[in-house]
């Protein structure tokens, strides 16, 4: 009786403390500055970066190396794929181990795309931006797949403190630019808060 009774101590102190964790991580994660009208701050007190969503998206957190995602208040979670509404996806890619310049790793990304969707994929723009204060590089192309239909894909990305941050925007073609000006005014604000 007094193992169970230990076990039983332990486990309580095992999910106090996974509990206590949580609310800490949840409380951190909150910002008391304004957002502006429309729209929510979202802080990541881990990957230190903070940025608006808008307040009506459905905030979504796959896990790793996606950092966190904003779905449009349509975007239907049981389709697997590309998606049938909006969604922005932050992936923070940690290059302490490799690190790498930020010509490289577009190179790098970019080939990665040509050669996962080859001929389904069609390159619409590429460019040197800036994300954050930081030199960064914006990437745009549309991938067709037969019953998928066409997605357009906007990715921008920096690397800072060993550490690649990847935006990215997508959307059905035809619903791309609906949300254009949303998304450009969501890339502006983000910031790399270490």
């Amino acid at each position: 009786m007094r193992q169970k009774d230990t076990l039983i101590f332990i486990l309580l102190g095992v999910g106090l403390f996974i509990m206590s964790a949580l609310g800490l991580y949840l409380f951190l994660g909150q910002s008391n500055e304004p957002a502006p009208e429309g729209y929510k701050i979202y802080k990541n007190v881990f990957d230190h970066y903070k940025m608006i969503y808008p307040e009506d998206w459905k905030v979504y957190n796959p896990g790793s190396p996606i950092s966190i995602q904003f779905l449009s208040p349509d975007i239907d979670l049981s389709i697997k794929g590309f998606p049938r509404d909006a969604a922005v996806t932050i992936v923070i890619d940690d290059l302490s181990k490799a690190p790498k310049q930020l010509d490289e790793y577009t190179d790098t990304a970019i080939k990665q795309v040509k050669v996962v969707y080859q001929s389904a994929v069609e390159v619409s723009e590429t460019k040197p931006t800036e994300l954050s204060g930081y030199p960064a590089y914006q990437f745009s192309y549309v991938i067709t797949l037969p019953e998928k239909g066409s997605t357009k894909i906007q990715n921008v990305w920096t690397i800072a403190n060993n550490k690649a941050y990847q935006f990215t925007y997508a959307a059905p073609v035809e619903q791309f630019d609906q949300n254009k000006d949303i998304i450009d005014r969501v890339i502006e604000s983000f910031k790399i808060t270490k």
